[in-house]
């Protein structure tokens, strides 16, 4: 029996730019031979069609948990190493076999100041190429130009087909043109690429691109500072990707008291515009939250442990939605053939002193619960007793008493939602499952550098008990 369709939607955004970064792996033969190698190593029975969906990515972040990996659904080269240590054949090689791309350019090794420098110059190459902002998206000769920001810098041309704004699709052009390889996240909506600079930030891992609040860090010549626009009232702290309402422009020169920046879509054109500094150097604008850097690495490893500075949270950013997948928070179950790990979650985005349900993240999070439950059930059969246990978390704020009861208040509403949830989409699951509301109120807090809102949350953990005899 397959468990994947032709259906199946193709790789996400940060799995297809993890993909680009070996030869071959944007091929269908090396996404084929991944799920080969899953179905031979974990004993399933993938569609080897190579489209990794649901059930491959799922299959990956398992084969990782099971060899001390960081739980990603990522093949890098680590991943692909243990695969073959494991028993997987060698990789196919040669030409890729996806479709041919928009004349991208290639990502040679570059300095950090080499790519800031770079950024500035094409930033400002184009800016002369639009007549400094006197020509429009309007006239036939800029159509071609616009079409390839999309094409080249965001992967499609939908945006363009649709007339979208092309402001960040702009800024992923530039970044790219100027070798920013892999290391971007290069989106048609700044929220996008400001989110997953913001958690490289967090993970304190190795790439380049790391956002920061406008009050931490002082403009320089190729940053990206990134403002709400219209009635937006995103924050550093609310931020969430695939959003509209905001723009990114690029800083090309900082003096005493101003900085100049270039960008994409303002008044139809390559605009360059001026913001002022404070007295201590940083951006002075009520309308800009974000400021993203280019800093030199910290770790050269993609795929090693990225969270030692960050005791107990692992995978806690890595997802499209804040709350992905947090450290084993209670003692990790062998895993053998008969016992499938002990696993744990969190959902983050609360409100302060509010039980409502965050819902993009909780969506999101659903989904990736939903598919560990399938796959340990394909895997290892219905257990028999499987408890899922959830527990509430508050910030300091408040007496203990207070945050206690909160704590449960949360708990017991992701209890109400999580089992509707499952047994709504699943009802031959019901009765396999117990629910436990839990409370930690405000006794085990995230440790440092990670922002005390995250402590707002509710932590998933999913129990097995003992399996069918």
């Amino acid at each position: 029996m397959n468990y994947e369709s032709e259906e199946e939607y193709q790789l996400i955004p940060e799995v297809e730019l993890e993909l680009m970064q070996e030869v071959n792996r944007r091929s269908v033969a090396y996404k084929k031979w991944i799920q080969a190698s899953l179905n031979k190593i974990l004993g399933l029975r993938l569609k080897v069609d190579g489209i990794i969906g649901s059930y491959t990515r799922s299959a990956i972040r398992s084969f990782q948990r099971k060899n001390g990996l960081t739980v990603d659904g990522i093949v890098g080269a680590n991943t692909e190493a243990t695969l073959k240590r494991a028993g997987a054949s060698t990789p196919p090689t040669g030409a890729s076999s996806s479709p041919p791309q928009p004349s991208t350019p290639t990502s040679p090794s570059i300095s950090l100041g080499s790519l800031r420098s770079s950024i500035v110059s094409v930033a400002i190459q184009e800016w002369n190429k639009w007549g400094q902002g006197s020509r429009k998206e309007t006239e036939s000769a800029m159509q071609s130009i616009l079409k390839d920001y999309w094409i080249t810098g965001t992967g499609s041309d939908y945006g363009y087909q649709n007339k979208l704004a092309w402001s960040a699709a702009f800024i992923s052009w530039v970044i790219k043109n100027a070798g920013g390889g892999t290391n971007f996240l290069y989106a048609g909506a700044h929220t996008t690429y400001t989110y997953y600079a913001k958690q490289n930030r967090f993970q304190n891992n190795s790439n380049p691109f790391k956002a920061y609040r406008i009050t931490e860090k002082k403009p320089e010549p190729g940053d990206i500072i990134v403002q709400n626009r219209g009635s937006s009232t995103f924050t550093y702290d609310n931020l969430q990707p695939d959003k509209p309402g905001t723009h990114g422009d690029i800083v090309v020169s900082v003096d005493a008291t101003t900085i100049k920046v270039i960008g994409g879509n303002l008044s139809d054109s390559v605009s360059r515009n001026t913001y002022y500094l404070n007295s201590s150097g940083f951006l002075n604008s009520s309308a800009h939250f974000a400021i993203i850097k280019i800093e030199e690495a910290t770790n050269n490893n993609q795929e090693s442990n990225e969270y030692e500075l960050i005791p107990g949270i692992k995978d806690l950013f890595l997802s499209e939605e804040v709350g992905r997948r947090a450290a084993k928070t209670r003692k990790r179950r062998p895993w053998t053939k008969r016992m499938p790990p002990h696993e744990c979650f969190n959902l983050t985005g609360f409100h302060f002193d509010r039980d409502i349900i965050p819902s993009a993240p909780y969506k999101h999070l659903y989904k990736i619960i939903k598919e560990a439950i399938e796959l340990n059930r394909k895997t290892y059969g219905m257990p028999k007793i499987f408890e899922i246990v959830i527990t509430g978390h508050t910030d300091k704020v408040g007496t203990p008493e207070h945050n206690k009861d909160l704590g449960q208040r949360r708990a017991q509403k992701v209890v109400n939602r999580l089992r509707w949830d499952l047994y709504r989409d699943n009802p031959t699951w019901r009765g396999d499952y117990k629910f436990v509301a839990e409370s930690a109120g405000e006794t085990s807090p995230l440790p440092p550098p990670l922002p005390s809102e995250l402590n707002r949350r509710v932590e998933i953990c999913l129990h097995p008990k003992r399996m069918i005899a």
